[in-house]
C-alpha cells in the first residue's frame, strides 16, 4: 500500500492511498459506498475511489485521520475479520480520540492484539475500554454468577462489597 502527500501542508490536504489487493475493496467501501460517505460525514473529508486509488481532501488533520481510518479498517479485511457499519464506527471513534501527544491512536490502524474466538465469529474489542476489559479477560481469572436477581454479576466485586 502507497501513500502520497499531493499538495503542500498549507493548502487543504489532498492524500492519496493505493491498497494491494482490490478485491478487499468491496467490504471496505461498503455497499453503495456507505461506508466511505459514513467516514465523510463523521471527519468532514471527501473522498473519491477509482480502482484501487481512494484520494482523500480535507482538512490536513482530518484527512490524516480519514487515512488512517481506512488504513485500520483494510488491515481488519487482510486479517479475515468483517468490516461493517459498527466496526466503521468503532474505528472512528478511536481515530477521534487522541493519545496524549495529540497524535491519533496506533490502535487504529493496527488490527487487535485481543480477541477471542467462538463457533461462529471472532470478537474483537471495538474501543479502547473493550480492548482493555478484554485484556483483563485474557490476563485474568473472573467468575460469574448467574441467578434471577443478579445475572452475569462477578463475584469478587459483590464479596467486596459485603464485607465493607
Amino acid at each position: 500500500m502507497a501513500k502520497r502527500d499531493l499538495a503542500p501542508a498549507n493548502d487543504p490536504a489532498r492524500l492519496e492511498l493505493e491498497f494491494e489487493q482490490p478485491y478487499l475493496l468491496g467490504p471496505l467501501f461498503g455497499d453503495y459506498d456507505r461506508h466511505l460517505i459514513t467516514i465523510e460525514q463523521r471527519l468532514g473529508v471527501h473522498i473519491a475511489a477509482r480502482g484501487n486509488r481512494v484520494q482523500i481532501e480535507g482538512d490536513p488533520d482530518s484527512a490524516a485521520r480519514a487515512r488512517e481510518v481506512l488504513i485500520g479498517l483494510y488491515n481488519r479485511l487482510d486479517q479475515g475479520h468483517d468490516v461493517d457499519a459498527e466496526a466503521v464506527e468503532a474505528v472512528l471513534g478511536m481515530a477521534v480520540q487522541p493519545n496524549l501527544d495529540g497524535i491519533i491512536n496506533e490502535q487504529v490502524a493496527s488490527p487487535p492484539g485481543v480477541m477471542i474466538r467462538t463457533r461462529k465469529k471472532t470478537i474483537v474489542p471495538r474501543s479502547t475500554t473493550q480492548t482493555a476489559y478484554m485484556e483483563a479477560l485474557s490476563r485474568d481469572d473472573m467468575i460469574f454468577a448467574l441467578g434471577l436477581r443478579a445475572p452475569a454479576r462477578p463475584i469478587l466485586p459483590s464479596r467486596r462489597r459485603c464485607r465493607s
